[in-house]
């Protein structure tokens, strides 16, 4: 064994171990920017194979001997960085897999561009270098929804949306939420549970359930995160980095207040419909008269039919998701439309055309569902 992996093997195990147990979480397209991914290396002599298909989440492969059928896969494999003044390697947080006589690792999150990394076959003393390169990109823009002044109490969560893929490990010490009534950032406010988009440019960032649901452990132990009546600010920081190393440059804030929280469910039947006139393609608009998740009805929440018969329709969606524009490709006819509605919409304190966010034990089995269609019905000019 070399001297250089003897002194890092010990320290890397324990971690490893922990790491393989940690899940994934979407990646953003390395097609972004001019990235020049490496070409599949071959294994030989107990090198490890690397194939960078996905030049920002490379599969690092090794065969494994028979002896080492009882060894746990982060004492076979690694892919880490190496600090150059103790020459220690930091490992790279990942998903292991194995299948008999070969052992896989690919990594949870993005590797960063133009960096080095070794991947080690820790059975043979052998190592790879990679490294993928990305040029410095533009400086990234951020927008956060929703941005109104008075928020639920019960608020759960809010939408990130970037202008680059970011780097996405850890985004939780770039966000901070301080109670600005008393001049003190609340602690651990947000959910560690990292939500990012296919592209990697957007991220959702929860504030903690369990603090937020009204009598569970963690809101009688540690208190609610918002108190009715004070005022918030939430704070990204401005060292946050796109995925091509390009930091957002300055602090972004969004100031709101803490209003009574909302147990109440979305109703349809509440929503106000202004009616277009047939043979146009004016936009039918719907006023929903509370703010709903703007992400999901920008995933297309509400469809448009004629009987079983879907239509095709542009759809835009109101600041802050207070509504919503559809506008048919095809003129409307004089007929009876339906909006199916995707039962899973939510207003901004989680509770849902299907269920309230907080559920009465004894309502469990109860059907709490608002309705999950609308209809109206199209009249000529005439």
């Amino acid at each position: 064994m070399t001297h250089l992996l003897k002194t890092s093997i010990i320290n890397v195990t324990a971690a490893l171990m922990i790491g393989s147990l940690l899940s994934g979480c979407n990646a953003p397209d390395p097609s972004v920017g001019n990235a020049t991914p490496a070409k599949q290396i071959p294994e030989s002599k107990g090198v490890p194979v690397i194939d960078a298909s996905d030049a920002s989440l490379p599969i690092i492969s090794i065969n494994l001997p028979t002896e080492a059928e009882q060894k746990r896969n982060g004492e076979c494999l690694l892919l880490a960085t190496r600090d150059p003044d103790s020459n220690e390697l930091h490992p790279v947080h990942g998903i292991y897999d194995r299948a008999e006589e070969h052992l896989t690792f690919t990594p949870s999150f993005p590797l960063l561009p133009n960096l080095n990394y070794e991947a080690v076959n820790l059975l043979t003393d052998r190592s790879t270098s990679y490294r993928w390169d990305l040029p410095t990109g533009d400086v990234p823009t951020l927008s956060i929804s929703p941005t109104l002044d008075v928020l639920p109490a019960n608020h759960l969560k809010f939408y990130l949306s970037f202008s680059e893929p970011m780097q996405q490990e850890n985004p939780w010490e770039y966000c901070k939420l301080l109670n600005i009534t008393t001049g003190e950032f609340v602690g651990r406010p947000f959910r560690h549970t990292e939500l990012w988009n296919k592209s990697g440019n957007r991220l959702t960032l929860w504030f903690h359930p369990g603090r937020q649901k009204t009598g569970v452990n963690l809101n009688l132990e540690i208190g609610p995160i918002l108190e009715p009546e004070h005022e918030y600010q939430l704070l990204i920081d401005k060292r946050w980095k796109s995925l091509a190393g390009t930091a957002i440059g300055k602090d972004t804030m969004i100031n709101f207040q803490a209003g009574q929280s909302d147990h109440s469910q979305p109703d349809p039947e509440s929503w106000d419909l202004v009616l277009p006139t047939a043979e146009t393609t004016d936009p039918l608009t719907i006023q929903f008269n509370e703010s709903l998740d703007h992400a999901l009805l920008n995933n297309r929440a509400l469809k448009l039919l004629i009987g079983n018969t879907p239509l095709s329709s542009h759809q835009e969606v109101w600041e802050n998701g207070q509504g919503i524009y559809i506008t048919p490709l095809k003129p409307w006819n004089s007929e009876t439309y339906i909006i199916q509605i995707n039962p899973r919409l939510e207003d901004l304190a989680g509770n849902s055309i299907e269920r309230p966010f907080e559920v009465d034990l004894n309502d469990r089995n109860k059907n709490l569902s608002k309705a999950q269609e609308i209809t109206f019905t199209i009249k000529s000019e005439d």
